[in-house]
């Protein structure tokens, strides 16, 4: 039986637990849609305040509220009990508000120190920027997070997991009386993820308010004291973090308990993202660049002049985008980050009731009893548009001989990649927990076929033509475009901009690229 207490006051503290920061009745409204509908949030000092919901529920909102970046309809900001007006994000950082977010905001021609400090670079007589501190002060900052990288690194030659590092190194240049991070783990690797942890828990010990965004519930227990939840636009409860678990957030996210969601499809931020967005201005009638028309479909192989112009201002793309938004509301809450195996796993848990997925993962269900998917599982090719020919992209691994291999090896080196692909070892393969071969003499096999029904699908499709090599255009910076993207769009799903400002954004973005 539960224990939890909801409240549904705005989560106030009691009389000698004072919030560090209160949003009281915050209204935010958009044309055609109210994103926030009299919310009130606070966050006392030195704790973790988790604020959850699904996407599109409006969190990212009412932190660009409070951060000076959407200003607000109605209600008010207090911050240690004073009304606060911040026009933009420069008054809200002065006034000790730091938002930390997914959408970097580095400036990636400047070096890591110079954006650490940007705007409070220090200075020395003549108004001249003094490098020496500059330099000694952000290699102090970034060991205490310690950060494999230099403060006279450049931006652009970072990984998105260092330039996230960054974006929270900013918020040690000074103390700053509340924090917020949005989603701060997504582009961390495990590593890197315990030294955020004790970054937050060292900023609560200086009595910083943190308020953490996320949709990993192993860290939302981990680090929070209470969980606040927004549905709709709406504010939905309080609990205390000890008092209640995850089917009872879960609950208050979505009015279910968790384990039951429609389909784990392929949206995670970058390239992922990008592929899906690819995929379906297809299915509405328009590739991602501006290809001419032929019979049976489209000049893949000679493009150039106008044919190369990206297409994100079109009606196809913002049907996409449109379509992206409603499938959200059939998806686990954590898809935005799902990669491949997560999404597999997902779907063999019964968690998902369709998934998106490689034929290889297809052991985790297939060849698994237990799994609420064992037995119970059928296979399409990839969707198409209304006028499209069925098609499912495959991928592999090329084995070859390297050109600088010595004479006297490539005879052993060739009988190797012989015996590697024959059909006896293709079938020593799948019948060890594979599922895919693409030799039809080791799918006929009656051992083999026997396996699973994944087996006897693929060998189908491939006689069928189904399955297809997935041809990237001849098109330069055709992958930039792809993860620029699933860049712009993820931020539509994660309710930080709209479908106009992400495809605008995208479009300039991508012509920039080609010159």
């Amino acid at each position: 039986m539960s224990t939890a207490t909801v409240t549904h006051t705005s989560g106030a503290p009691g009389h000698k637990e004072i919030p560090i920061l209160s949003l009281v009745d915050i209204t935010k409204r958009f044309p055609g849609v109210i994103a926030l509908n009299k919310v009130s949030f606070d966050v006392r000092a030195g704790e973790v305040h988790a604020l959850l919901g699904e996407n599109g529920a409006g969190k990212s909102t009412l932190m660009k509220v409070l951060a000076g970046k959407h200003k607000p309809n109605g209600g008010k900001i207090l911050l240690e009990g004073k009304k606060k007006v911040f026009d933009n994000p420069k008054k809200a950082k002065q006034s000790g508000i730091v938002l930390i977010h997914q959408e970097q905001s580095l400036v990636p021609d400047m070096s890591v120190a110079e954006n650490i400090f940007l705007g409070n670079l220090p200075k020395k007589w003549g108004n001249r920027i003094d490098w020496k501190t500059l330099h000694r002060e952000s290699t102090e900052i970034l060991d205490r997070l310690k950060c494999s990288f230099s403060s006279k690194d450049m931006v652009s030659d970072l990984s998105i997991a260092k330039k996230q590092m960054v974006e929270i190194a900013r918020a040690l240049v000074f103390t700053p009386k509340v924090v917020v991070f949005d989603e701060p783990t997504a582009s961390l690797t495990d590593h890197e993820k315990p030294v955020l942890y004790d970054i937050i828990n060292t900023l609560r010990e200086q009595g910083v308010g943190i308020v953490y965004i996320s949709h990993r519930m192993d860290e939302i227990f981990h680090l929070s004291q209470r969980i606040s939840v927004l549905r709709d636009g709406e504010y939905n409860g309080t609990v205390n973090t000890v008092d209640t678990n995850e089917d009872e957030v879960t609950k208050l996210m979505i009015g279910r308990s968790s384990g039951r969601y429609g389909i784990a499809w392929n949206a995670a931020r970058g390239t992922p993202l990008g592929h899906t967005f690819t995929f379906l201005m297809a299915k509405f009638g328009q590739p991602i660049i501006n290809l001419r028309r032929i019979p049976g479909g489209y000049d893949f192989q000679d493009v150039s002049g106008e044919q190369l112009r990206p297409m994100f201002q079109s009606d196809a793309a913002f049907r996409a985008c449109e379509y992206m938004l409603d499938i959200l509301k059939y998806s686990p809450p954590n898809i935005l980050n799902m990669a491949w195996y997560e999404r597999a796993q997902s779907y063999a848990s019964g968690e998902s009731c369709m998934a998106y997925n490689y034929t290889l993962l297809a052991p985790l269900f297939e060849l698994n009893q237990k799994s609420p998917a064992w037995g119970n599982t059928g296979y399409l090719p990839h969707p198409v548009g209304n006028h499209g020919l069925p098609i499912t992209p495959i991928g592999g691994y090329a084995l070859a001989i390297p050109s600088n291999l010595s004479e006297e090896r490539v005879e052993a080196v060739w009988a190797a990649l012989q015996s590697l692909t024959s059909a006896s070892l293709s079938k020593l393969y799948i019948m060890n927990g594979s599922l895919v071969t693409p030799r039809f003499s080791v799918s006929r096999d009656p051992e083999v076929s026997s396996l699973s029904p994944v087996i006897g699908v693929v060998d189908e499709m491939a006689r069928n033509n189904i399955l297809q090599a997935w041809p990237r255009p001849p098109v330069p910076h055709m992958a930039s475009i792809i993860t620029i993207a699933g860049q712009e769009i993820h931020d539509v799903l994660s309710d930080r901009c709209s479908i106009k400002q992400a495809l605008t954004s995208a479009q300039k973005k991508a012509d920039k690229l080609l010159g």
